[in-house]
């Protein structure tokens, strides 16, 4: 079974800035109800009034200071050196919650969480405080966990004018802040806790058929009900904001054996499992599968057999009965460590956002002539008039991430890729490389010419924007045109293939010229101005 280990973080006290009321409660009382109901194994409390934490020799301070937090981060996730590496403390089925609550601030493209010692001037920020980007790195690299939850309960007032930063997505986090970028969160005397926090506790502690069981349930319960206790005691507005990657753990189980899933999110978890191995992003896939072992046990341990073949080395031996006891079952955490090293270039789920859906259609731009009909192509369904349409209802097994099977390229002939995605800060310096591979064939187009077609995983988005977003926009712009982002509706793109590059001048040519890809009208093979 899944562990669950939570930090949370509460600064009511400062040294050098505005004191809070209740943000040592938030953390105390998070704390006490993931360990005492959601029965976590370990639960880390720093606030002024909090004990020592005992798990470490000797025991450690619990004071929200920055050097406390940062050294105690070290000690519990240790980093290792390149010489020895250091088996992290939680393993891929794992859960770790991070809970802040007090002062913060963003400058310099950062959101900063302020500790009691924080100094006032935007110059030393970068050293009294600690920036969510940098807990959550070390997190995600060393903590070992699969699954990282991030809740922050503080102002995002910005340091610098008409600066809005927005948190990066971070494979594997989940990001739920208490506010949108350079506003402001509240304190509420009545409830003795931020209106975030007081929304998270009720909302963790909601039973029945209206639980908030998923992650997708609480983001929507924290976002309308926190604008209700806001207006209810005469507070500004104030919107939480959310991250999450992939976007697939919108379905994750947040804590199963508290809050019971109902049958729908059991469903769902099930088909966005099935569809992230169909993908070949077998990590996410283990999470989800591992979260179904409880509701769903024969299913789920042939699927965590079936990926562990796919993805364990030749060696290692699978076991093909099922675990008799529970204690067996979590022996599936080692296989969990080994399947994390061994698919580091697996291909990652492509849940597509508008902006990669519009990147595509500017591609697709130079390169539709190369994806017509015939064998280069994949078939489509004549009954359908579009491949791009909106849609109530999730895919069916049918229809999910895989190439249709009667296409003259069948996915087993492909040939595989490797391709390295690099990640830069605001001063254009590297700070990550990520391997991935994808699959593609090449087409003869004769005379020497050839084109690579590389396979596109399907998926759904969201088009369009939230009416409240566009009336912002046109009051700010002063511009109906916005209005025509609007309704918001869920799309659904079907896997294709698509050219590797922009498509040469040969490439248009040789096109042009077959007469057997003829669609509609004839395409002149020389239309460009330049040779």
């Amino acid at each position: 079974m899944a562990r669950n280990w939570a930090i949370c973080i509460g600064v009511s006290k400062y040294k050098f800035h505005r004191s809070l009321k209740y943000a040592h409660a938030d953390a105390q009382e998070l704390g006490q109800l993931l360990g005492e109901k959601a029965k976590f194994e370990k639960v880390y409390i720093f606030s002024e009034d909090s004990p020592s934490i005992d798990d470490l020799n000797p025991e450690f301070p619990s004071s929200p200071e920055r050097s406390i937090i940062l050294e105690w981060l070290g000690k519990r996730f240790p980093t290792g050196s390149p010489r020895k590496r250091i088996r992290p403390p939680l393993s891929l089925s794992d859960n770790l919650w991070f809970f802040f609550s007090g002062h913060g601030w963003e400058y310099g493209g950062q959101h900063y969480l302020l500790l009691s010692d924080t100094s006032t001037n935007p110059a030393f920020l970068a050293d009294t405080a600690i920036s969510v980007e940098r807990i959550r790195e070390h997190l995600r690299r060393y903590s070992g966990a699969g699954n990282i939850i991030m809740l922050i309960d503080a102002c995002r007032e910005s340091g610098e004018k008409s600066l809005a930063t927005s948190f990066d997505k971070q494979q594997g986090v989940i990001t739920i802040a208490s506010c949108e970028s350079t506003k402001f969160s509240y304190e509420i005397d009545e409830l003795k806790h931020g209106s975030f926090t007081y929304a998270l506790l009720e909302s963790l502690q909601r039973l029945g058929e209206n639980n908030c069981a998923t992650v997708e349930r609480l983001c929507k319960r924290l976002r309308s009900r926190v604008r209700e206790i806001n207006r209810q005691y005469g507070k500004p507005l104030q919107t939480p904001y959310t991250v999450i990657e992939p976007e697939s753990k919108y379905h994750l189980f947040l804590l199963p054996d508290y809050i019971k899933p109902t049958d729908n999110d059991i469903a769902r978890l099930r088909e966005e499992a099935y569809k992230a191995e169909a993908e070949g992003d077998y990590k996410t896939a283990e999470i989800m599968w591992e979260d179904l072992v409880s509701f769903n046990r024969d299913e789920a341990l042939k699927a965590l057999r079936r990926i562990w073949q796919k993805t364990l080395p030749p060696q290692t031996l699978i076991p093909q009965h099922e675990p008799e006891t529970e204690e067996a079952l979590t022996g599936t955490k080692s296989k969990s460590n080994v399947v994390s090293d061994s698919t580091s270039v697996q291909p990652q789920p492509r849940v597509i956002s508008r902006s990669l859906f519009l990147k595509w259609l500017a591609w697709a731009s130079l390169a539709f002539i190369a994806v017509m009909t015939g064998s280069i192509i994949v078939k489509r369904d004549n009954s359908q008039d579009s491949d791009i349409q909106p849609k109530n209802d999730e895919l069916s097994p049918q229809d999910k991430d895989i190439p249709p099977q009667d296409t003259d390229i069948k996915p087993e002939d492909n040939q595989t890729f490797r391709f390295e995605i690099v990640k830069v800060n605001n001063r254009g310096e590297i700070i990550s490389r990520e391997t991935k591979t994808a699959s593609y064939f090449t087409v003869d187009l004769g005379d020497g010419i050839n084109l690579d077609m590389v396979y596109i995983p399907g998926g759904t988005f969201m088009m369009g924007t939230e009416d409240e977003e566009i009336e912002r926009l046109v009051k700010k712009f002063d511009g109906d045109w916005f209005r025509r982002e609007s309704p918001q509706h869920q799309v659904t793109l079907k896997p294709f293939y698509m050219s590797k590059y922009p498509i040469t001048q040969g490439q248009w040519k040789a096109i042009a010229q077959r007469t057997d890809l003829k669609v509609k009208e004839d395409l002149n093979p020389e239309p460009s101005y330049f040779k």
